[in-house]
C-alpha cells in the first residue's frame, strides 16, 4: 500500500508541477502579447491624434486665409466707395503709448464711424467696418450701431483680424 500511495503522490506532484508550469507559460505568453498589443494601440492612437491635429490645423489655416481674403475684398470695396487716399500712421494715444491711426484724406477714422455709416447707407447689402483700439491692438468694429450707439468690437488680442498698434 505504501507503494501505491507514494506513486499517487509522485503522480500528483508531477501533474501539479506540469499544470503550474503550463499556467506560468500561459501567463507569460498573455503578458507578452498584451504588451505588444498595448504598444501597437498606443502607436496607432498617437498617429490618429497627430492626423486629427494636422487636419484641424489645416482647417483653421484655411479658414484664416479665407477670412483675411474676405477682409481684403471688403476693404477694397470700402476704399473704392471713397475718392481719396487712406493712410496708416502712429500717434500718441490717451495713455501716452503709440496708437495706430487709420486716416482718410488726413482725417483720423479710429472710433469715428461717420464714414462707415455713410458707406453702409450708400451701399445696400454691403458692410463697412472700422477699427477701434483695445488691449494694444486695433480690432474691427461692426458697422451696425445699437440704439445706445455702441458697436460690436472683436476684442480677441490674439486674433488674426486685429492689427498691432506698433510695427
Amino acid at each position: 500500500m505504501k507503494t501505491s500511495t507514494s506513486s499517487r503522490s509522485i503522480a500528483f506532484k508531477l501533474s501539479f508541477t506540469a499544470v503550474l508550469s503550463l499556467l506560468v507559460v500561459l501567463l507569460l505568453a498573455i503578458g507578452i502579447v498584451s504588451t505588444l498589443l498595448w504598444r501597437d494601440f498606443a502607436r496607432l492612437a498617437q498617429h490618429d491624434a497627430a492626423m486629427q491635429a494636422a487636419s484641424l490645423r489645416t482647417l483653421v489655416q484655411t479658414f484664416d486665409e479665407t477670412a483675411q481674403e474676405q477682409a481684403r475684398r471688403d476693404f477694397a470695396l470700402f476704399k473704392g466707395g471713397f475718392a481719396g487716399k487712406f493712410a496708416l500712421s502712429q500717434a500718441p494715444g490717451s495713455d501716452g503709448k503709440p496708437d495706430a491711426v487709420l486716416s482718410f484724406e488726413g482725417a483720423a477714422l479710429n472710433a469715428d464711424f461717420t464714414a462707415v455709416d455713410r458707406f453702409t447707407k450708400d451701399s445696400p447689402g454691403r458692410r463697412g467696418d472700422d477699427f477701434c483700439p483695445h488691449g494694444g491692438r486695433l480690432h474691427p468694429c461692426d458697422d451696425l450701431a445699437e440704439k445706445a450707439g455702441r458697436r460690436a468690437c472683436l476684442q480677441d488680442a490674439a486674433g488674426p483680424e486685429s492689427i498691432p498698434l506698433t510695427r
